[in-house]
């Protein structure tokens, strides 16, 4: 409608994009890995700020997790780009501007949000100040043993315990000549990725009670052909749900139901 061709141009999300580039003192457009970092902390802030109205809370498990890795990936990716200030729980407010026209919500909500992300924020800087000690002790252990590559596992554990993303490790250590392990690091993600299927079983889906939707998971994929097909086209029904809890009696639940 705007004439764009990216999301990232359209007007509401422009101008959550242009306050990042604003505190980061760079430009959209000139470099790629930059923008790269400017879209995820823009795409990021936008979908925590709206978890956040609808009373998701940073946690280990469930959404709760969900929220807490967007919102530590874009702040990993704000220091990439040189933002040391306690910067997100600010930017919310440029979200809830721009957005609070069609969710009046949001605004509603602007001072629980920013209080909720705040916290996590600040709490997130802790831990990487707590991370950047780990990896200063792990490159002098490295260079004692006149090695020039980190292990996978550490590397891993700085990612896990501590949230660092491997791009940045890796950008840390290439400062200091050495290299990362990522076969290795791969490896451990891997038996990480393992251990939480083991553990979750047939009990938990993303933290809460495995329902009947979790069970249609093979199936079959359903295709998107909205792009080539504009009017209508043809698809095979693979299974059906009855969902019991909706009151026979209601003609409008059924109706959203089937909208």
């Amino acid at each position: 409608m705007q004439g764009e061709a990216s999301i990232f141009d359209v007007d509401t999300i422009k101008a959550i994009r242009d306050e990042v580039c604003k505190a980061a003192g760079v430009s959209y457009g000139k470099n790629a890995d930059v923008d790269i970092s400017v879209r995820i902390i823009t795409d990021h802030i936008r979908s925590v700020t709206f978890m956040t109205a609808d009373g998701v809370l940073p946690s280990n498990e469930g959404t709760g997790y969900v929220l807490r890795r967007l919102l530590r990936r874009a702040a990993m990716r704000a220091k990439l780009l040189g933002i040391d200030s306690i910067f997100l729980a600010e930017l919310s407010k440029t979200v809830i501007e721009v957005s609070k026209g069609a969710y009046p919500e949001l605004d509603e909500k602007c001072d629980y949000i920013y209080r909720v992300l705040s916290v996590e924020e600040n709490r997130f800087n802790q831990t990487l100040d707590q991370g950047m000690e780990l990896l200063k002790s792990m490159i002098s252990k490295i260079k004692k043993n006149n090695k020039t590559i980190m292990e996978g596992a550490d590397s891993f554990k700085l990612y896990d315990t501590f949230g660092f993303p491997l791009e940045l490790t890796k950008e840390i250590l290439s400062s200091e000549g050495l290299l990362v392990d990522e076969k290795g690091f791969n490896a451990e993600m891997e038996k990480q990725k393992e251990r939480a299927r083991e553990a979750r079983g047939e009990s938990t889906y993303m933290g809460s009670a495995e329902t009947v939707y979790n069970a249609l998971v093979g199936v079959g994929e359903t295709k998107f052909t909205g792009y080539s097909e504009l009017k209508e086209d043809r698809a095979e029904v693979l299974a059906i749900i009855r969902d019991d809890t909706i009151p026979r009696k209601c003609p409008k639940a059924i109706q959203y139901l089937l909208y």
